[in-house]
């Protein structure tokens, strides 16, 4: 299970996994191991004041594991029981020996639509390059704003050269949730079309196209690193920031896989 972000909803559905959701009483007995007729919420209370106040946590529970930090935990692998394991575990070292299980779990269910199949055709005809530009909360919410270093212009600039320094004549498509920002704001050395197409429910739809591209340059988001992790071209150039945080005690060494170019 994964914490729940209250900026977003779950929106896995659209992939071939195979869903299993566990109701609460499984949740509250990982968690806080408190069966019976103890409240949820009286659990999920007193922990996060104890917490706060520094204390001894009655509920502290073996089977509840929180991430610690972006760098890879190989504990968490000998996990042998049922967990509630809490966390963005954002590096293939956890799955890369599982890769092509997860290439067929990722799949989309659903066949694109005549739009994005237009869009496809052609990002399948040239030297395509992803890009995804990512602002939204990390401009907005206060914080989301104080953790996550949102990328600027000047690192599309340094990613743009990047790129063009190992692609010939590439045809950028920019993937945004503020396509305006990015008309008004970026330019990219070749060809840009700013894929402005999928909203709400068809969100992952650009996913899909990101990973349909033969390179990707991605921003400090893990939609963006999927779409890359995703694409299955030979010899893809994918290019991330080298500062996903604000704060520079995150070890974020291994959030991109080996072969990334990291500016």
């Amino acid at each position: 299970g994964f914490a729940a972000d209250p900026l977003r909803e779950y929106s896995l559905s659209c992939f071939n996994i195979v869903e299993c959701f566990a109701e609460e009483k499984d949740v509250r007995n990982l968690k806080y191991g408190v069966s019976g007729d103890v409240p949820y919420a009286m659990c999920d209370f007193v922990s996060r004041v104890m917490r706060r106040l520094g204390g001894v946590n009655p509920f502290q529970c073996s089977t509840y594991i929180i991430e610690k930090g972006a760098s890879f935990c190989p504990e968490v692998l000998e996990v042998g029981s049922d967990a509630f394991i809490s966390g963005y575990w954002q590096t293939e070292k956890y799955f890369h020996s599982i890769r092509e299980t997860l290439l067929h779990d990722f799949s989309f269910k659903e066949l694109p639509d005549d739009v994005s199949n237009r869009l496809l055709d052609k990002i399948r005809s040239v030297n395509s390059v992803s890009v995804h530009v990512r602002r939204g909360d990390f401009v907005s919410d206060p914080k989301s704003r104080g953790l996550h270093h949102c990328c600027d212009e000047k690192y599309y600039e340094r990613a743009f050269q990047a790129i063009v320094e190992q692609v010939e004549d590439p045809h950028f498509f920019v993937f945004s949730d503020e396509p305006d920002w990015v008309r008004a704001n970026l330019v990219a050395p070749g060809e840009m079309t700013v894929v402005d197409l999928n909203h709400g429910a068809r969100s992952h739809e650009d996913m899909r196209l990101m990973s349909q591209c033969r390179n990707n340059l991605i921003a400090n988001s893990s939609f963006s690193w999927w779409g890359a992790w995703l694409n299955e071209c030979d010899g893809k150039v994918v290019v991330a920031p080298s500062r996903w945080y604000n704060s520079d005690e995150i070890d974020t060494t291994d959030l991109a896989p080996a072969g990334w170019v990291k500016v």
